[in-house]
């Protein structure tokens, strides 16, 4: 692929003209980590950010899109105690509302698989804490809409 047919592709702006802002705080209590991180978004008025995430979850639920059909597949849904072994994800706006977009990976005891533990990773649709740890990094300026982007149909990144 040339030059311009790569940048055709792509679309980016810069986002942290007016600085940026970190945050570290705590989800516990069974709370959903999508509403915790999207409540504290409001309350400090951020519209643009990203996170990572450390601890443990109640449960998960992992979904996975099809690229070729163009559509959500069945979730799996895990309800047992789950480690977080890595967490990110991004705050960014949804028809103005923040939209917490997270990706785990977790692991699990089980018998079942060598040294007896699991694991999975993927896309989050649904996350219930016991303790999760988060460091957000908030970017003020212009904030980062998404929209529907017709080729993958997705909601991506304006």
């Amino acid at each position: 692929m040339s030059r311009s047919d790569i940048m055709s592709q792509v679309r980016s702006k810069q986002v942290n003209n007016n600085g940026m802002r970190v945050f570290m705080g705590t989800i516990t209590g069974g709370v959903d980590v999508h509403k915790a991180l999207a409540e504290t978004a409001v309350s400090h008025q951020i519209t643009t950010a990203t996170f990572e995430l450390l601890g443990g979850l109640h449960e998960a639920t992992f979904t996975a899109y099809d690229f070729e059909k163009q559509e959500r597949l069945d979730p799996v849904v895990l309800k047992r105690p789950l480690e977080i072994v890595s967490g990110h994800g991004t705050i960014s706006l949804l028809d103005e509302q923040p939209h917490v977009h997270i990706h785990l990976s977790v692991s699990f005891r089980d018998s079942r698989y060598p040294h007896g533990v699991g694991m999975v990773g993927g896309h989050v649709a649904q996350a219930t804490a016991f303790a999760v740890e988060f460091t957000l990094t908030a970017y003020d300026g212009e904030p980062m809409r998404r929209e529907l982007h017709k080729p993958t149909g997705l909601k991506l990144w304006q």
